[in-house]
């Protein structure tokens, strides 16, 4: 969440787990505790509809605790867009409260103290919760995921560019070996152009990648002295 990179020794990795999320997708969730006087039926029809909105694939809700003075669910599903996770579980939370003010369910738990002497017909949700819609976020909205792992989102474009490229070098020279089969086989010369020019659009795109890495550094170079 603060854009800074971190290495974890070989030590660390061995005396400590590391918890990792798959590129394919993961589950996330978030919990709320209400009080008993709501219909277990009715929160979790709200709080399947939040996941349903903040775009989770399968929702699901849990009940985690029986407590004193509320019970405590959880709302989760899938997330296949894993790169946003930051901002998937931020946005499951505020479609949860959105929801519950929708269906005029108050969040006053697990104690809640107020002296004021109060109406009866006085609810805690604000203004405006109960009527308004959900909103739809712009395709072209920007995440703060793309600011913070920008930099880990380029190191590994790098490595994959690398091997890419290598994977090409090999092929290249392993036809190059073979002239009698390039000299009989146009289908094969063909096939060794299309390697060279590939070799050549990767070659570019690595020098640009490195001089714009060494432009950075000089940059944060500069930042640190000033």
């Amino acid at each position: 969440e603060r854009r800074t990179l971190t290495t974890f020794p070989n030590l660390y990795l061995v005396s400590n787990p590391v918890t990792v999320v798959r590129e394919s997708g993961t589950f996330i969730a978030a919990a709320v505790s209400l009080g008993y006087d709501v219909p277990r039926e009715k929160i979790e029809k709200c709080l399947l509809e939040a996941a349903e909105h903040a775009g989770l694939i399968d929702p699901f809700v849990f009940v985690l605790e029986l407590g004193d003075f509320s019970i405590t669910y959880q709302a989760a599903g899938f997330l296949e867009e894993v790169k946003y996770l930051i901002s998937a579980e931020s946005k499951l939370r505020a479609c949860m409260l959105d929801s519950l003010h929708r269906a005029s369910i108050e969040i006053v738990s697990p104690t809640f103290m107020n002296q004021r002497q109060l109406k009866p017909d006085q609810t805690f949700i604000p203004e405006g919760s109960r009527a308004s819609k959900r909103k739809v976020a712009p395709a072209e909205e920007s995440r703060p995921e793309e600011r913070m792992f920008d930099k880990a989102e380029l190191a590994e474009a790098a490595a994959d560019a690398e091997v890419k490229l290598k994977v090409v070098v090999e092929e290249i020279e392993q036809l190059q070996k073979d002239r009698d089969a390039l000299a009989k086989d146009p289908a094969l010369t063909a096939h060794l152009a299309a390697l060279e020019t590939k070799r050549g659009i990767l070659e570019a795109e690595d020098q640009q990648r490195r001089e714009a890495k060494e432009k950075e550094a000089e940059a944060d170079r500069t930042e640190s002295k000033g």
